[in-house]
């Protein structure tokens, strides 16, 4: 939980220098195609220092989230 509260807030943060309103990042929360255009010009980060940051700690990111639930859906048997 800590490492999605950290994740969310500094996203918002890389997204409101990026964004010019509210509007504009609930435009890419609902339209992912500017992840497939591979650059900052088309993203909501600024430039793409924050671009690359964003994009590398959503990869990690979404591989700790997974991870973290496969133990919560499938946990270890207690070996009794």
């Amino acid at each position: 939980m800590a490492h999605l509260m950290v994740f969310v807030v500094v996203q918002g943060i890389f997204w409101t220098y990026g964004t010019d309103s509210f509007e504009d990042m609930l435009g890419y929360l609902t339209d992912f195609s500017w992840i497939e255009a591979g650059n900052a010009a088309n993203s909501p980060y600024a430039n793409e220092t924050t671009y690359g940051i964003g994009m590398v700690w959503g990869i990690a990111f979404t591989a700790d989230f997974l991870y973290s639930w496969s133990y919560t859906l499938f946990p270890a048997e207690s070996g009794k």
